[in-house]
């Protein structure tokens, strides 16, 4: 039997091919046909809404999104929805969106209230309430930077804190009043603008969410292990549900036998480090030293080489503080001030950094370009076995298999976070026919994300139209 007294579901048959008929009579009722676009995504909990996928411009009411019209009496209201986003989404340096709001508030309300707008977690706008008399607000526009969305599955939820002379005092019997001093109505709306589609690669957000790109190929993936032995199998089971269920659709695999068997397809390679080749090593940015070196025991030489690593460390990092300080300081300037990052000033985009996993880290994802750089290959690996299937297991919970972000995430034994390191230099991946507007959209992005690029090619358009204009003058002008 199982443990925790879970249920098996036992296939069987005369045959495997036989058993894969029956694994296919299975899988069919649910299955989802290659091209066929999805409206919604799966909702695990019960008695929730359905979560509409979001691919363009859409208005949605907070009715249709699940939330009801509801009076609150209290300090502190919070309510929220769920939508799901592409794994194509583009529109994470300049898109809006807007959540026009139909709400009331009491007279008692003091000014300094505010309403509240989270998306997954990060506050994305803030509203004051100015009046002291009360009002009533009819499709109040709060801008709603699209930047925290993400692939897949996204929380956005609404809180309102209410601020009241009452509150203040806080006299005997006042928490048990029940006249509402606040008011959310359902015929509040999202709307969302039309965004760019194209997929990039590596990205584990992406993965994550709706299994891109496993999820929409004709294909069967590779699919690599380099031990038949429970813990493996027990890895890749795990993971191939999660992305059956991110995808809506159980993913056609292929196992090979061998990983330099795979050539340039679209593949998963599960195993521990120091099985894996270093080509799969060098192509998902991991480094090479890792595979002897995550896990191993440290040895008393070992020891007092960290020690003197660790006061080199101490030493440049007490000797170029203030430098560090000071630049830190302008890089927050540059953020809060003008909303630019160092990375946003750049001309072209720089090479991934290699991943070194530490001896607190228990499993790794990562993600990479084939060797011509036309499929994607993703790595599941360990310093054991057993740390393997026990960091699947976690990372598959709800919570961080949400965290999954850039081209690595490593999960540490110490914390309930994940280490993701984000993409430096992405490959694009056309999902959409081509258009226009689409090209625009892209344009618009990638040039908000890459300023200094933008600003040349401002300053070339300038300097060209200023030596047409010369020109014309000088042909066609008037001699004076």
């Amino acid at each position: 039997a199982p443990a925790g007294n879970g249920k098996v579901l036992a296939v069987s048959g005369p045959d495997w091919p036989s058993i894969e008929s029956a694994v296919e009579g299975i899988v069919s009722p649910i299955d989802r046909p290659l091209g066929v676009m999805r409206e919604a995504l799966s909702v695990r909990q019960r008695n929730a809404a359905e979560m509409p996928l979001v691919s363009g411009e859409t208005t949605l009411t907070l009715a249709a999104l699940g939330v009801r019209t509801g009076e609150f009496s209290g300090r502190r209201f919070r309510t929220g929805f769920d939508i799901g986003i592409p794994s194509d989404f583009y529109a994470d340096a300049y898109g809006e969106a807007t959540l026009l709001l139909d709400a009331a508030y009491a007279p008692d309300v003091l000014p300094g209230s505010h309403f509240d707008v989270y998306v997954n977690g990060n506050l994305a706008s803030t509203v004051p309430f100015n009046s002291r008399n009360g009002g009533i607000f009819r499709h109040l526009p709060i801008r709603v930077t699209m930047r925290h969305l993400r692939p897949g599955p996204n929380r956005i939820d609404i809180e309102a804190i209410l601020l009241t002379q009452a509150d203040a005092v806080c006299a005997p019997g006042a928490s048990a009043l029940q006249e509402p001093r606040f008011a959310l109505f359902d015929s509040s709306e999202l709307r969302v603008p039309n965004f760019a589609r194209i997929g990039q690669m590596p990205s584990l957000a992406a993965l994550s969410g709706t299994a891109f790109p496993y999820n929409g190929q004709t294909d069967p993936a590779a699919l690599y292990l380099d031990r038949l032995d429970s813990d493996t199998l027990s890895t890749g089971a795990t993971f191939l549900g999660r992305l059956a269920v991110s995808g809506g659709r159980a993913l056609q695999v292929r196992p090979e036998s061998s990983a330099l068997a795979i050539g340039d397809r679209n593949a998963i390679l599960i195993g521990t480090l120091s099985q894996l080749p270093p080509l799969v090593l060098s192509q998902t940015h991991i480094a090479a030293e890792s595979a002897s070196t995550w896990g191993a025991p440290v040895a008393g030489d070992n020891q007092r080489a960290g020690t003197q690593e660790a006061i080199d460390e101490w030493q440049s990092r007490v000797r170029g503080g203030a430098w560090r300080s000071q630049v830190a300081a302008f890089q927050t300037w540059l953020q809060e001030t003008f909303d630019i990052s160092f990375s946003s000033l750049r001309l072209l985009p720089g090479e991934e950094q290699e991943v070194v996993p530490d001896d607190s880290a228990q499993f790794l994802i990562a993600q990479g370009d084939s060797p011509d750089h036309t499929a994607t290959w993703t790595v599941l690996s360990a310093p054991t076995g057993a740390s393997l299937k026990a960091g699947m297991a976690a990372v598959a919970q709800d919570a961080r298999w949400q965290q999954l972000d850039g081209y690595a995430t490593l999960d540490d034994k110490a914390s309930d976070s994940l280490d993701t390191r984000q993409v430096s230099r992405a490959r694009f991946v056309p999902t959409q026919p081509w258009s226009f507007s689409n090209m625009r959209l892209i344009a618009a992005n990638w040039l908000s994300s890459n300023i200094l690029s933008y600003a040349l090619a401002f300053c070339g358009l300038s300097l060209l139209l200023g030596m047409a204009t010369w020109g014309l003058l000088r042909r066609f002008g008037r001699q004076s």
